[in-house]
């Protein structure tokens, strides 16, 4: 018995009785099964065994490097200097019904909150180098991040200042894992 229900981006699928998060399945019987059983109960004549075929080749296609697929959810953006942005900005996903969207005029800064995102994750934006990154009206700039990797929270800070006119310094790098600094742990892991 399969049913499917919407639980905030997170789709939950009972399975003979017991619920699992379906972007953790693995299993690609499991994953056919779902996908198949619920076209029937939506429209059992659009599932043809060229359909069926299709699915199953599709689902075989798919190769799972890790164990699961990973759940990410943004909870809190802050802000200080990023592009066109000045101090002290917060965005706060949960205020959110799991829909984002930025509406704005052109060259407000609606693309600078991806790349503030992005930057705060990796390290990098997508356009220009660290020192672009800075608002030309500041000489420091810095990030936080708090999402969620499968319901493991994350917390990542970055802070770098402007030296001269074309190189930063970064100042500052910490990741928090539920709330334990694991900085030093990844930085042994990344020598």
């Amino acid at each position: 018995f399969f049913d499917i229900t919407d639980n905030n981006l997170n789709t939950i699928v009972e399975i003979d009785g017991k619920k699992n998060n379906i972007a953790l399945l693995t299993n690609k019987d499991e994953i056919y099964n779902i996908l198949t059983n619920n076209i029937k109960k939506t429209n059992e004549k659009f599932l043809t065994k060229s359909i069926e075929d299709k699915i199953r080749n599709i689902i075989n296609s798919v190769e799972f490097k890790d164990k699961s697929m990973k759940n990410i959810r943004l909870k809190i953006l802050k802000f200080s200097n990023f592009m066109k942005y000045g101090e002290n900005n917060t965005i706060n996903f949960d205020n959110f019904n799991d829909f984002y969207a930025i509406f704005a005029k052109n060259s407000t800064g609606k693309s600078s909150i991806y790349d503030c995102i992005i930057y705060s994750i990796f390290g990098k934006g997508t356009r220009g180098s660290q020192y672009d990154l800075i608002n030309k009206d500041s000489n420091c700039m810095e990030t936080e991040i708090i999402l969620y990797v499968n319901d493991i929270e994350y917390k990542i800070t970055r802070k770098i200042t402007r030296l001269n006119k074309n190189s930063v310094k970064t100042d500052v790098i910490s990741v928090y894992e539920n709330n334990h600094n694991i900085t030093n742990d990844l930085r042994k892991t990344l020598k």
